[in-house]
C-alpha cells in the first residue's frame, strides 16, 4: 500500500495519513488562528475560545450521562451552534450565527417553563444530569463574560453575545426540567 503524504501548513512537515495534532507553536505560548495568524495564548480571544470549548465539552459529558433522546438532541443542537460560534470567532469563513438560533432556544425555554415551578432560588444539584446541566450553565456564564470582555475591544457578530446569554437560560431550564422529570428536585434556597 502506497503511503499518502501531504504538508502540514504550519510547519511544512511531510506527514503520513493525515495531519499531525501538534504544531509546537503552542510550546512558546502562541497559537495559530485560521488563516495563519499567530497570536499569544494570553489574548482574550483565546480565553473566549477556550471557554466555549470547555462549555461544549461539558455538554458532551451531560449527553453521555443522559438517557433522554429529546434532551440529547437539544444538547447536540447547542454543541453544533457552539462550533459555529468558535469557527466564526476564529476567523473561519462560515455563515455567521443568525437570530433564528436564539429564537429556537427561546421556544424550547418557553415550552418547558410552563411545566416548571420557577419561584424561588434553587441550589444546583439534583440528578447527575441535572447537576451537569447546572454546571454547564455556570461555564456558559463565564464564557459569556469572556465574550462581553472581548466584544468591548474587538467587535464581532453581536448575535453571539445574545446566543450565549440565552444558552445559559436554556441550560438552567433544562436542569430544572431534567430534575423534575427524574423526581430529583434541587433544594431551594432558604
Amino acid at each position: 500500500m502506497k503511503k499518502r503524504f501531504h504538508v502540514n501548513p504550519v510547519r511544512n512537515q511531510k506527514i503520513s495519513n493525515g495531519v499531525k495534532i501538534y504544531t509546537k507553536v503552542g510550546d512558546r505560548g502562541y497559537t495559530t488562528l485560521y488563516g495563519g495568524k499567530k497570536i499569544s495564548k494570553t489574548q482574550p480571544l483565546i480565553g473566549l475560545l477556550a471557554g466555549i470549548d470547555e462549555l461544549n465539552s461539558i455538554l458532551g459529558v451531560a449527553k453521555a450521562f443522559s438517557r433522554e433522546n429529546t434532551l440529547n438532541e437539544w444538547l447536540e443542537m447547542a454543541q453544533n451552534d457552539l462550533f459555529i460560534i468558535q469557527a466564526e470567532l476564529g476567523g473561519f469563513h462560515v455563515k455567521p450565527l443568525k437570530g433564528y438560533k436564539i429564537e429556537k432556544l427561546e421556544k424550547i425555554i418557553d415550552k418547558l417553563s410552563v411545566k416548571i415551578d420557577l419561584r424561588g432560588f434553587v441550589v444546583p444539584g439534583g440528578s447527575k444530569v441535572g447537576a451537569l446541566l447546572y454546571f454547564s450553565r455556570a461555564i456558559c456564564r463565564r464564557a459569556e463574560i469572556q465574550a462581553v470582555r472581548h466584544y468591548s475591544r474587538h467587535k464581532f457578530n453581536p448575535k453571539i453575545l445574545q446566543y450565549l446569554n440565552r444558552l445559559s437560560d436554556f441550560l438552567y431550564i433544562l436542569a430544572r426540567w431534567e430534575n423534575r422529570k427524574t423526581k430529583e428536585k434541587s433544594p431551594t434556597y432558604k
